[in-house]
């Protein structure tokens, strides 16, 4: 049941059939029913995370408030219970920070983005060295940082920004179908930086990165 509902989720993000997504929910809400029993120890918050990411992907789809409430709740629900032992504990925070930075997006509450940083840090702080998922979380962080940066105006954020998806670029090897855009968003920060400070190292960075991506 599980297996299939994340096939249906994957085949949704390449293809975009809602129906994917809405069978994907169904079985997922399924599995969480079936058994009333949560706890921190139970692969049940593994899907509950990919309940809370579905809802997300659907609210961006359709724009219905409630599915991004229901996701901001179930990924809060995720992060109480799961301590941070748990092996998918920096995964339920990323989705968390990810989940809160699209209801900034939404909303425009600043206490959103506050915490979606603080979260992503936190998952920074659990994971080891050579964890696969670090790329994407330092995308994800970077991203954040970024439109606090635009809603702010401090330059810390934004130098952090950069920093972190230079990492994420540097760990992400060709092959993988992740590392054009992490390149994109390299050069699209380290433009915003030019346009701020007008050096041109970081506008040559910024068309080199762009190019990159392009070849990939």
């Amino acid at each position: 049941l599980i297996d299939f509902a994340l096939a249906l989720q994957s085949r949704f993000k390449y293809l975009g059939d809602a129906e994917d997504l809405e069978h994907a929910i169904r079985l997922l809400s399924c599995a969480v029913d079936s058994d009333p029993n949560l706890d921190e120890s139970s692969c049940k918050l593994d899907y509950l995370n990919n309940l809370a990411a579905a809802l997300r992907s659907r609210f961006r789809r359709l724009g219905d408030s409630k599915d991004l409430e229901n996701a901001v709740r179930v990924s809060r629900q995720i992060v109480r219970l799961a301590p941070d032992s748990s092996p998918g504990k920096p995964k339920y925070l990323s989705t968390f920070a990810l989940t809160l930075k699209t209801r900034f997006e939404h909303l425009r509450d600043i206490g959103d983005l506050e915490q979606a940083i603080q979260l992503s840090m936190h998952a920074f702080q659990l994971i080891d060295d050579g964890c696969p998922d670090e790329p994407g979380y330092l995308n994800n962080f970077a991203l954040a940082l970024r439109a606090r940066f635009e809603q702010l105006g401090s330059l810390e954020d934004l130098n952090h920004a950069i920093e972190a998806l230079s990492r994420a670029v540097e760990l992400t090897p060709d092959a993988s179908p992740l590392k054009p855009g992490f390149l994109q968003n390299f050069s699209t920060a380290l433009t915003t930086r030019f346009k701020r400070v007008i050096n041109m190292e970081d506008l040559d960075s910024a068309i080199q990165a762009s190019r990159h991506a392009v070849r990939l």
